[in-house]
């Protein structure tokens, strides 16, 4: 397993970044709570990511692919 800080160590990315890039894929391990309401306001989510290895390489190789011409095009 690894941390978020583990791959922002590895990828020169931001803390941010990189948990913006696992906090939805399949696979990563969550823990805590999102935002929390309170009444008017709101609780500040906390939680921690735990990333598989197989993710990991998983999300490395999928942002490593290059895209084909037609993808380019498209945008």
């Amino acid at each position: 397993m690894l941390t978020v800080a583990d791959i922002s160590g590895a990828w020169q990315k931001s803390h941010d970044t990189v948990t913006r890039i696992f906090v939805d894929e399949p696979g990563v391990l969550r823990f805590g709570h999102g935002t929390l309401a309170e009444g008017r306001k709101y609780r500040r989510r906390y939680f921690t990511l735990r990333i598989p290895l197989s993710v990991f390489l998983r999300v490395q190789e999928r942002l490593q692919l290059p895209r084909s011409s037609s993808e380019r095009r498209a945008r």
